[in-house]
């Protein structure tokens, strides 16, 4: 490509990538079907003895305008077409990002339907996906059996980090890692223990935390979610990759999860967590009902009913309460963290270990990856500058530890 095509071909990329981001921005899948507080509180009135009835009341902007958005991301993906050959790897990142945000629509305007769990597994997969030659769930249910032996071997960890106090502590380590301040935040009525975004993390207020998931904390919503967000969102042309879509966070969450045992923050109660996640999924898409697995999650979590109602809402928000039809996101931890060793497996048996930092590149699918890294050796994307260094410069470790998971994958074959 001469200089003077090159410098259109960039302009052309980055007005793409400002008028996606635009498109995007107003569109937040899972703020979108989230449980407003009112629904919790009506459990409460019930004694936690029955479920009451989810209405639209009781998730977000009801007055939102899906036609217009939707009829906004599909002239985008024709101007996309119109502008960029078939066979550009920008191009079609672009389109089929935009086309994740479609799906990602129809999902919010499928709430409290069958058709919810449909777009579901089209976007996440299902528990009964198959990796390695196994279905999901069965490896999960291994997992925890072999998690559940190795816990009885430790001792019990004691929850004693406050919200509070583990915002001073992640800001103390954050501005170690990317050398500025980081904002993190407490936030009340999170459906997890802790986000990331571009501009902070928020951890939920109120919860309790054990020292450990301080540094699960640093690593998963510290170095993988907010450093891939800076690291799409400094792209000279290429800043749509700072912004996450359905479909791309099965890589986040997956590397998220790699990068807590890799740098040793896993411990058995965080992977039981990660892979009940899973199981829970199984259990409703065969037709358990909310109270069903909001009883195997009180069980687990000692009748702490706040855990196991924050638990069990993730299974269900936006599907159908009585079964059948969960959200089947949280399939991604364990499914990511099975993706990304595949990948990493192939660029060490291929010869090719200088992919692996882009990983980390902004929020991708890893069927991007060799593209993203071609385009950098071109000037059209900037390499990753938040990188783990286990992830680049001491890769012979993460060789090692690859070598060491091969054990972990012939177990759960046999």
């Amino acid at each position: 490509m001469a200089h003077s095509e090159t410098s259109v071909y960039k302009r052309k990329v980055k007005l793409l990538s400002k008028k996606y981001i635009h498109l995007q921005n107003s569109i937040s899948v899972l703020s979108d079907i989230h449980w407003k507080p009112s629904v919790k509180n009506k459990f409460q009135a019930l004694e936690f003895k029955s479920f009451p009835e989810v209405t639209k009341e009781d998730f977000g902007d009801p007055t939102y305008d899906y036609a217009k958005k939707h009829k906004q991301l599909t002239d985008f993906v024709e101007e996309v077409e119109y502008h960029l050959s078939s066979g550009d790897p920008v191009g079609r990142m672009l389109i089929r990002n935009t086309k994740a945000w479609i799906l990602g629509l129809e999902l919010s305007e499928a709430k409290n339907t069958p058709e919810f769990y449909e777009i579901s597994k089209k976007i996440y997969g299902s528990s009964e996906d198959r990796i390695f030659g196994m279905k999901l769930i069965d490896i999960a249910k291994k997992l925890d059996k072999w998690f559940t032996e190795l816990e009885i071997k430790q001792p019990v960890l004691e929850k004693t980090v406050t919200s509070s106090e583990m915002v001073t502590e992640l800001k103390t380590r954050l501005k170690s890692y990317f050398k500025k301040d980081i904002a993190v935040h407490e936030k009340e009525h999170m459906s997890s223990d802790a986000d990331a975004g571009l501009d902070s993390i928020n951890i939920r207020k109120g919860a309790v935390f054990t020292l450990k998931d301080v540094g699960v904390f640093e690593v998963h919503e510290g170095w993988v979610h907010m450093g891939s967000f800076m690291n799409g969102h400094q792209q000279p042309y290429t800043e749509f990759l700072g912004e996450p879509c359905p479909g791309t966070d099965i890589v986040q969450e997956g590397l998220g999860a790699l990068t807590e045992v890799v740098t040793m923050n896993i411990y058995p109660a965080r992977a039981k967590k990660i892979i009940d996640r899973v199981i829970a999924i199984n259990m409703a898409e065969n037709g358990a009902s909310f109270l069903d697995v909001y009883r195997w999650y009180l069980n687990k979590t000692k009748d702490d009913p706040d855990t196991a109602f924050v638990n069990t809402e993730r299974v269900f928000h936006g599907g159908l309460i009585q079964g059948g039809a969960p959200f089947t996101r949280d399939i991604i931890y364990l499914k990511g963290f099975l993706f990304i060793v595949k990948f990493l497996d192939m660029c060490f048996d291929k010869n090719h270990p200088e992919l692996i930092p882009y990983l980390f590149d902004g929020n991708l699918y890893i069927d991007d990856i060799p593209s993203i890294y071609l385009l950098a050796k071109q000037g059209i994307v900037k390499p990753p500058t938040y990188v783990p260094t286990i992830f680049r410069e001491d890769i012979n470790h993460l060789k090692k530890f690859l070598e060491k998971f091969s054990f972990i994958k012939d177990k759960l074959r046999s």
